[in-house]
């Protein structure tokens, strides 16, 4: 038994502006990145400019899974001398992560115990805050590009 149907021309001319969709999503993420890494910046704690100035967002890019995306991360380390005068590099991220998740004081080899952090949750905080201004933003980009009314 043959079955048919017809799609309403409204919404074919939708689908046929959304078939463009690996041409805008690279722009509405590049223009939502800079909204959530200035606010990454502004909630990031104020001793940490090495930090907030490490902060940068990968270009977008088609994932395996076949949805755009975005990476905004922590570049780079920071180089400290020890007691000793070893130089360790600590990566920003980890600075970063020890700063958003807290970190328990660490036993040391001499029996004394390590700084205790106290999480922060300044990045989840920042995602939070940016959140609807990201996706106006793409928003608008979307509108633009696919010319909805």
């Amino acid at each position: 038994m043959p079955f048919s149907f017809s799609v309403p021309p409204e919404l074919e001319k939708q689908l046929q502006r959304v078939s463009n969709i690996d041409e805008i999503a690279p722009k509405m993420l590049s223009a939502a990145a800079p909204i959530v890494i200035k606010s990454i910046k502004a909630c990031t704690p104020v001793n940490s400019g090495s930090l907030r100035d490490s902060i940068k967002a990968s270009n977008p890019k088609l994932s395996k899974r076949g949805s755009w995306m975005c990476n905004i991360y922590f570049d780079g380390s920071e180089k400290r001398i020890l007691k000793s005068g070893k130089t360790l590099k600590i990566p920003n991220a980890v600075k970063a992560a020890a700063l958003e998740y807290g970190r328990r004081g660490r036993t040391k080899r001499d029996g004394s115990t390590g700084k205790r952090v106290e999480p922060r949750a300044f990045i989840l905080k920042a995602v939070k805050d940016s959140s609807d201004k990201a996706a106006k933003a793409m928003q608008e980009i979307y509108e633009a590009e696919a010319k909805i009314t």
